[in-house]
């Protein structure tokens, strides 16, 4: 296990949350991340080295409020 940074944007790009949790490898990280439901830009960091950068949902894709 290994501790991977996830950051949490927001619609302009700044940063909301800032979370350090561990998983086995990349692909595990991402599979895990990639069930988020937030709607805006994830970053994914492992050691320093940029993992993966899941882009925002499309605002047709969100749930009605």
């Amino acid at each position: 296990m290994a501790p991977y940074t996830i950051s949490y944007l927001g619609a302009a790009g700044e940063l909301l949350d800032r979370q350090e949790q561990w998983f086995r490898n990349d692909d595990h990280a991402l599979d895990t991340i990639g069930q988020s439901k937030h709607p805006h830009q994830i970053l994914v960091h492992h050691a320093g080295r940029l993992v993966a950068r899941f882009p925002p949902w499309p605002r047709d894709n969100l749930p009605l409020r």
